[in-house]
Parts: C-alpha cells; sequence; structure tokens
C-alpha cells in the first residue's frame, strides 16, 4: 500500500506547495482512492503531476467533511475525471449533494452508520461533536486498520475508538488531521497519554494537528511516530 499526502500546510518535499488542507491518495493492487482534495484543485493536481500520477486512475473519491480545506479541489478532479466513485457525507446540503451526482460516475451518501466500500474500505460514519459533522477512512489490512483522519473534528481519541470497535482489530497506521492545533499542553498531554494505552502501532499527524503536538508524538512514541507533509510517499508493507 502506497499513502501519498498530496496537500498539507505542512512542508516536507521542496518541490509542493504547502497550503492549508488536506489530501492523501492511497494506492493498492485493487483500488485508488483519493482522500479529500485540499484547498486548491490546480495545486492539487501540480502535486500529482510532480508524483506521476495520472487523475484518471483515481476509482474513489472520499470526503471527510464539509470544509473548504478539504473540498476546494473537488471540481478540479471531477472535471478530470468524471468516471469517479464519490463518497460524501450526509451533512454536505441537499443542492450540493445533487450537483456532485450529476458530476460523477456515482455517489455514495455516508451517514452515522458504518458503511463498507468495498475492497477492504470503510467509513467510520459520520461523527458529530459539536457543528462539524466528519468520517474517516479505514483501510482493513493483515496488521490491523489504517485510519485516515481529515481534521479529526469529532475528536482523534474517539475517532480511534470507534475505528477499533467498528473493524476489531488494532490501528496499523493513524495518519492525517488530528485537530489539536489549538490544545494546551497540558490537553495535547492527556490526549497523547490516552492515545498510548490504545492498540496503535504508528502514528502520522499532519495538517492541522500543530506543531507541539507533532513534536509530542514524535518525543512520545519515537520510531511509532512517522514524520510527513505535502510531498511525502509511504510505503507499508502489509497485504
Amino acid at each position: 500500500m502506497t499513502l501519498s499526502i498530496l496537500f498539507d500546510n505542512i512542508p516536507y518535499d521542496a518541490r509542493f506547495k504547502s497550503l492549508w488542507g488536506f489530501s492523501c491518495l492511497i494506492q493498492t493492487p485493487e483500488q485508488t482512492t483519493l482522500f479529500d482534495t485540499g484547498s486548491n484543485g490546480r495545486v492539487l493536481l501540480e502535486h500529482m503531476k510532480l508524483l506521476g500520477i495520472d487523475p484518471l486512475a483515481i476509482d474513489t473519491l472520499v470526503l471527510s467533511h464539509h470544509h473548504w480545506d478539504h473540498t476546494g479541489g473537488i471540481d478540479s478532479i471531477m472535471e478530470v475525471n468524471p468516471k469517479l466513485h464519490l463518497v460524501a457525507p450526509a451533512s454536505l446540503s441537499k443542492r450540493w449533494l445533487s450537483d456532485l451526482k450529476s458530476q460523477c460516475r456515482s455517489l455514495s451518501v455516508c451517514d452515522a452508520h458504518y458503511q463498507k466500500l468495498g475492497f477492504g474500505l470503510a467509513t467510520t460514519g459520520v461523527m458529530r461533536t459539536g457543528d462539524t459533522p466528519e468520517q474517516a477512512l479505514m483501510i482493513e489490512t493483515s496488521e490491523g486498520v489504517v485510519l485516515i483522519t481529515g481534521c479529526a473534528h469529532a475528536g482523534i481519541v474517539a475517532m480511534a475508538q470507534r475505528a477499533i470497535e467498528l473493524s476489531g482489530a488494532e490501528i496499523a497506521l493513524m495518519i492525517g488531521g488530528f485537530h489539536l492545533v489549538d490544545q494546551s499542553s497540558a490537553e495535547l498531554e492527556v490526549v497523547i497519554a490516552q492515545l498510548s494505552q490504545m492498540p496503535i502501532h504508528r502514528f502520522c499527524p499532519t495538517h492541522c494537528s500543530g506543531a507541539e503536538a507533532i513534536a509530542l508524538f514524535e518525543k512520545r512514541f519515537g520510531p511509532r511516530w512517522i514524520r510527513a507533509g505535502v510531498g511525502a510517499v509511504i510505503e507499508l508493507e502489509i497485504t
């Protein structure tokens, strides 16, 4: 499995532009899935070109939630590849969902229930804490679940717990925005302590996780922490 971070505000590879938002491409032998689209479609497509990724090879586009920094590139990618299967949260407006449906091959609308997407992919279902409903993507592997979060508005601990409960497995890797950028040092310590008690093998916080949180993850988890940012390509030797 290959995970390529196509859009992120955290720099990694100097060839790539660091803009606020997040997008990750997941490539497996069975399927190529784009998770979120960042905030700028032109930049998203430029980054695909830099990594030699053909937008037409993408089978499925999954949106975590409605915020602009995760959906801003959707028009660009759907214009290039109108044969996508789009997986969107029900929290998007009915008018927007109707428009999107007319621009893609097929549309799946996810509510609060766990939903399988095929080829070992599933969503956590839309979770709500406060006013931002959000779903995360789960990928089943022999080592456990790969959990990809956009912003984790529902809480990164709650999302990890839900993935473990739904899959009945450990988390092989948790990657994406952990939404810890505004947390105090004391609050960060609590989150990290909670996560350290859970069966999670590796951590890759990025996007809205915040510099202090990322530094604490590196300090606390050492080799179980993965550095990433825009342009990072992570190869996972799992089946």
